[in-house]
């Protein structure tokens, strides 16, 4: 466009204003084109955002979900717990106590959820006894109209135990429900559905309806009242949680995508044609104290887009219109900035890198501390302090080594010594039902080098994946050496990886199993990084047949560098 206007010769007004008249048209097509597909990007664009945040509120509540479950499992399958004590007891006194301690118990898990989950344990072998935590329902008619329903599923279901949150279609209000069958008594939780729902609206502030469907599509409740005509006029996706078999379909107002772009739209036009007889009359003027200046401005930016970082506009030479010189500055400035924001962005860049790596090292559940705590606390009711000892210095050992300041790389001794420590923490736990194997066939090969966690991610992935699905996980690790490498194998008797998940790994995809992430991928990257990506990780599986190949590169002495 600016070499048109140099090249045509503009010999009198009306040249000038055909001129101007062309131009102004393509634009207004233009512009129109333009923010048609502008308007639909940014719709899609928009709806993505709310899509993912209100996923990461509901995988939140797929979390929360699951403690839920695993702290209802872990109640009713301590075998000198209170729960088992009063579906066991013989006599009166123990059966006293261990209700008084089973309602500490529910008490305390209640209100470590912020009092949100309410807990029962429902004993039909004893006489329908029913022990609740305390119940947080204002309305009294409420509570006793949820408590019968439940006695009323709970005396229909007598079936093996379920697992998975179910819908409980209760008159006043629906709620999420968890229960257990466990020695032909059952334990179990519920939430109202409301919670979550207020829970999804708030952490985006947006006038929302979410709406519960079945495994046909159909509508089971909804968070508002909402007719059919006001849903059509809104934009709605599906999301789904593990931990509930039903899906979420999310309706959000068409308002919140589209604004009064179409106004601005034509309030452009309408500026574009009274601004054309401005132009016209003042078109030789801009032609040389506007589209000259211009066009340098434009020379300027693509000449720093092509990398040249040195490029500066004569802000000095003189001209009539201040914007023009403003301009200049302005892009002197931007220069300024963007190069000093890309050495922000590289420094800032490096930092994450060494975060995440840091991280990926590192990483340590929280509930496996929880684990141990509750480990310990068992063992002292029995009064095991031999075991309490024995778990207590492993577990010193074992954090001791994983908060410890270290290198890039470990001595493998070392690393085997924190495998060890952890499965003693293990063994502690699951006794029998865990046994562990080591084979080293050559002990120089613990004075190597290796990158630290990369065993033990392994070995916990086995018995976090398997303990409870077979009858006695058995993990051998076994450690080798040839000339240029060190080759680990881990082999489990584990049910495995389906094929599914054994293609997603093989294809580099990060993955969860049962709502757990493995980490796997994580493992190859940092092998990939820190050995020059001359490491391999090979894995077989077939039920009760899993073997994990890792080979790491040995690193020399003279080539190592912390």
């Amino acid at each position: 466009m600016f070499k048109l206007f140099r090249t045509k010769q503009l010999n009198t007004p009306t040249q000038g204003l055909f001129l101007m008249i062309t131009i102004t048209i393509f634009v207004l097509v233009s512009t129109e084109v333009i923010s048609s597909v502008h308007i639909n990007r940014l719709r899609k664009t928009t709806l993505h955002n709310y899509s993912s945040s209100i996923a990461s509120t509901l995988s939140f509540w797929d979390n929360r979900l699951d403690v839920i479950s695993n702290s209802l499992l872990q109640i009713a399958n301590v075998s000198s717990g209170a729960y088992f004590y009063v579906c066991n007891a013989k006599d009166t006194l123990t059966t006293e106590l261990s209700k008084s301690e089973l309602y500490s118990q529910l008490n305390y898990y209640s209100t470590s959820q912020q009092q949100a989950f309410h807990f029962f344990a429902y004993f039909p072998s004893r006489n329908g006894l029913l022990i609740e935590s305390k119940n947080y329902i204002s309305q009294r008619a409420e509570r006793e109209s949820v408590k019968s329903d439940i006695l009323s599923l709970l005396s229909q279901d007598r079936a093996a135990s379920k697992s998975g949150w179910t819908l409980l279609l209760n008159e006043h209000q629906p709620f999420l429900l968890n229960y257990y069958l466990i020695d032909n008594n059952y334990i179990g939780a519920y939430i109202p559905l409301g919670s979550l729902f207020s829970d999804v609206t708030q952490a985006d502030s947006l006038p929302m309806t979410i709406q519960l469907l079945d495994e046909q599509q159909q509508v089971i409740c909804q968070s508002a009242p909402a007719d059919s005509s006001t849903l059509r006029n809104t934009a709605s996706f599906d999301h789904s949680m593990n931990c509930v078999d039903y899906t979420f379909r999310i309706h959000l107002p068409n308002s919140l995508f589209l604004s009064e772009t179409y106004s601005a739209i034509a309030l452009t036009v309408i500026i574009l044609i009274v601004g054309l007889f401005l132009l016209s009359v003042n078109l030789k003027y801009h032609v040389h104290h506007v589209l000259k200046p211009l066009d340098t401005l434009k020379s300027g930016m693509q000449e720093f887009s092509s990398g040249n970082t040195e490029i500066r506009l004569d802000s000095s030479e003189t001209y009539n219109d201040r914007e023009i010189s403003s301009l200049y500055h302005v892009f002197n400035n931007m220069v300024e900035q963007i190069t000093s924001l890309k050495i922000q962005v590289y420094e800032s860049t490096l930092e994450k890198e060494r975060i995440h790596n840091n991280f990926m090292i590192t990483q340590i559940q929280p509930h496996f501390y929880a684990n141990i705590l509750h480990l310990i606390f068992s063992l002292a009711q029995i009064r095991d302090f031999d075991s309490i000892q024995k778990l207590s210095y492993s577990a010193g050992s074992y954090f001791r080594y994983l908060l410890g300041e270290k290198g890039t790389f470990v001595k493998l001794s070392d690393e085997i010594n924190c495998v060890r420590s952890y499965m003693e923490i293990q063994k502690l736990r699951y006794k029998e039902a865990l046994q562990f194997d080591f084979v080293s066939s050559d002990g120089g090969s613990e004075d190597q080098i290796v990158i630290p966690m990369i065993l033990q991610a392994f070995i916990g992935n086995s018995i976090k994946h398997n303990i409870t699905l077979v009858p006695v996980l058995t993990v051998t690790l076994k450690i080798e050496q040839d000339a240029r490498n060190l080759l680990f194998s881990i082999h489990d008797n584990g049910l495995g990886f389906t094929p599914e998940i054994l293609a997603r790994i093989n294809k580099n995809e990060d993955i969860s199993v049962n709502g757990h992430h493995i980490g796997i991928q994580n493992i190859k990257e940092r092998i990939k990084l820190f050995y020059d990506g001359d490491g391999s990780v090979q894995i077989e599986s077939e039920p009760g047949n899993t073997l994990v190949k890792i080979r790491l590169p040995i690193i020399k002495k003279e080539d190592f560098v912390p």
